[in-house]
């Protein structure tokens, strides 16, 4: 958690903006062009306006994450920990939006939980907004001992990428792209765009 949040160029550090200063964050997500993001403060999660303007509720959850592109979609992870539930912002001035529904990741093929007690961990959307990642199976997590994830817990968990259909409300398919017996937690996934940007023009003498 933090209760301060600046931005700065990565070129010109000397360039930078406060983001957020109003309240304690925890694990914010900014969407396309920086001027939201999904997050969580004082005990619920929601929007934040940028910068520094405004903070919508939405619901209760962790794991808050925000679509990569200017669609204010977010979602939050569902106490299951088996799922995501979706939210939208439909005004931008001023935060209003709602809850709509919950996406279950146990129902796509490529992610099979072998038991009930097995839980999906760490959802986070990547820089495509089809694709997501998220770590399993868990089947053991406490906070309080030295090793919080047990090694005979930890050599069972992978990543796994899976892709939304075009309507977000389920996931197509999963696949598993880590094989190993060591814990691989906490993925930020980047998916390569098909088409570039260019990264600087050349400009032609005298212009």
């Amino acid at each position: 958690m933090f209760c301060c949040s600046w931005r700065y160029q990565v070129d010109r550090p000397e360039v930078n903006e406060l983001v957020w200063d109003k309240s304690v964050i925890n694990m914010l997500m900014i969407n396309g062009d920086g001027r939201f993001a999904s997050g969580g403060t004082g005990g619920t999660h929601g929007i934040f306006s940028l910068p520094n303007n405004y903070f919508a509720p939405r619901t209760g959850g962790c794991w808050p994450s925000m679509s990569p592109d200017n669609s204010l979609r977010s979602w939050v992870f569902l106490g299951s920990h088996k799922g995501i539930q979706f939210c939208e912002t439909t005004d931008p001035q001023t935060g209003k939006g709602s809850v709509t529904h919950q996406v279950d990741f146990t129902k796509s093929p490529g992610l099979t939980l072998t038991s009930w007690q097995y839980d999906v961990y760490h959802p986070r959307w990547s820089n495509n907004v089809r694709f997501l990642s998220v770590g399993s199976q868990f089947t053991q997590w406490s906070w309080k001992a030295e090793a919080r994830i047990p090694m005979a817990v930890a050599e069972k968990v992978e990543i796994y990428v899976g892709k939304f259909t075009e309507d977000f409300k389920s996931i197509e398919r999963w696949v598993q792209v880590t094989h190993n017996t060591h814990g691989d937690y906490f993925a930020d996934t980047w998916i390569e765009p098909a088409v570039w940007p260019p990264a600087w023009v050349q400009l032609k003498p005298g212009e």
